[in-house]
């Protein structure tokens, strides 16, 4: 787009025979090469050559990261014990609540359902959260460990990435 922009600058530039600035000569050579067929593709063709190895780079690291975060998911225990925790605790809520039906038997949850932890608890005042017992569980079967995000290291920057632009540029 940059590169349209400014050849189309330079076609609208017109030399007059007074002018006589520093640039005279480079402007006369450009106003020359406008005239040349395929000089616009060949002009973005070398910018995508110039551009290519950063940008290949940067997807590349890119990639490394979400790799190195996606392992990590999948190796860490104690993410496990949460989601499983998580689970149980959710599965056992539902099935007081109906008993006699199958709703105490989910296989699994959406993800975004572990936000609500924070929200549910007894109704007995000061009552800890559910979150709290999750924790309180995950910290009793995982003692040596330093946290999640110790667990985690690769997974906030991963999460910073800009997926789409990254997709764009492999397009």
């Amino acid at each position: 787009f940059m590169l349209e922009v400014r050849l189309s600058c330079v076609k609208a530039f017109s030399l007059d025979a007074r002018w006589h600035g520093p640039n005279a000569a480079v402007i006369f050579q450009w106003l020359q090469m406008m005239q040349l067929a395929g000089l616009e593709q060949a002009l973005e063709a070398w910018l995508f050559g110039s551009q290519f190895a950063s940008r290949a780079r940067a997807v590349d690291a890119a990639a490394v990261l979400l790799g190195q975060a996606c392992a990590e998911v999948e190796e860490c225990g104690m993410l496990r014990t949460i989601l499983k925790v998580a689970q149980l605790a959710g599965n056992f809520l539902n099935a007081a609540m109906a008993e006699g039906s199958h709703t105490g038997a989910a296989a699994g949850f959406h993800v975004d359902a572990l936000l609500k932890l924070k929200d549910v608890h007894s109704t007995r005042a000061r009552s800890p959260t559910l979150l709290h017992v999750v924790a309180r569980e995950v910290a009793r079967q995982h003692p040596a460990a330093d946290g999640l995000a110790a667990a985690l290291p690769s997974l906030e920057a991963a999460a910073q990435l800009d997926l789409p632009l990254a997709q764009a540029e492999l397009a």
